[in-house]
């Protein structure tokens, strides 16, 4: 069996797991600071009501894809959550750390 072919569960497990932690620590840390993302989201307009929707988003999709269960729907829904905070809070283009995030 080639190298390639018996790396690919443990690449796919690794690659599920990085990409769940970027949005697990996210949620964490907008719950850790709860008053400081309503005033962030409010700074650009967004309603408070909508915050707990992203925490949820963030920690059940991530979860989802860190144990590998529906893994695609899940990711799908985060990439539609990432066009939507980036056309929203990072627009500002002459700054090298927006473009970045966006």
């Amino acid at each position: 069996m080639p190298i390639i072919t018996r790396l690919e569960p443990t690449a796919l497990l690794m690659s599920r797991l990085l990409l769940a932690t970027l949005f697990l620590h996210e949620a964490f840390a907008k719950l850790g600071n709860y008053a400081g993302s309503v005033a962030y989201a409010k700074a650009f307009g967004v309603p408070e009501a909508l915050l707990p929707f992203a925490i949820a988003a963030e920690l059940f999709c991530g979860a989802l894809i860190a144990m590998g269960f529906y893994v695609r729907p899940a990711a799908f829904l985060l990439a539609g959550f990432c066009i939507a905070t980036a056309l929203i809070f990072h627009t500002k283009f002459s700054q090298i750390n927006q473009v970045l995030h966006f």
